[in-house]
């Protein structure tokens, strides 16, 4: 590759390396994986993915994931993240309150229930469903980066709200998991 900082852009000209110069056309930054490639070279580029697999396999074993692709539980996963993809076909802009692009998306209720029931792995699992059939059915029009946001942002509402109500599985935990999982929200997004 060509080194950290060595493919970065900035609104100063002297911060603005070379290779931005002649290549920021492109938009190269808009795909973090070819990003990836440019500055850290094939190997950093795997040992990039290589972390992030390592962490995915370090919480597959501390949830024991055996208990999560059951039967029962991956039909109500496709269900769920079934009835969320076709959800998020309906979104409604807010009038008069914020920007254009923000919308209200009911495609979140499901995941929550199915998250509810199953635990946070599959929540986590839904809301990825969730996001490729979206992109499979409407495609992404923002270069994958709302979809991606919308995943994170999913994520950051199911995952806390499902661990506070396994804890105990009482209205009052649930009602606290998704004001904790909304306060997640609005600080990651």
């Amino acid at each position: 590759g060509f080194g950290l900082g060595s493919c970065e852009q900035s609104g100063y000209d002297f911060l603005t390396s070379a290779f931005s110069r002649q290549y920021e056309y492109l938009h190269y930054r808009w795909f973090s994986h070819a990003w990836i490639y440019l500055e850290q070279g094939l190997i950093g580029l795997i040992l990039t993915v290589l972390f992030f697999v390592s962490i995915a396999l370090a919480i597959i074993k501390r949830f024991k994931m055996k208990k999560v692709f059951t039967t029962k539980n991956l039909v109500l996963m496709a269900m769920f993240s079934a009835l969320a993809a076709v959800l998020m076909l309906w979104e409604f802009p807010i009038p008069f309150i914020a920007p254009n692009f923000y919308e209200i998306d009911l495609s979140e209720i499901p995941i929550l229930v199915g998250s509810f029931i199953m635990g946070p792995v599959s929540g986590v699992i839904m809301e990825a469903i969730k996001i490729i059939l979206k992109l499979l059915i409407k495609g992404t029009s923002t270069a994958y980066v709302g979809d991606f946001a919308n995943f994170c942002i999913g994520v950051c509402l199911v995952v806390p709200a499902s661990i506070i109500y396994q804890k105990h599985k009482t209205k009052k935990n649930a009602f606290i998991g998704m004001l904790v999982g909304t306060l997640f929200m609005a600080v990651a997004g």
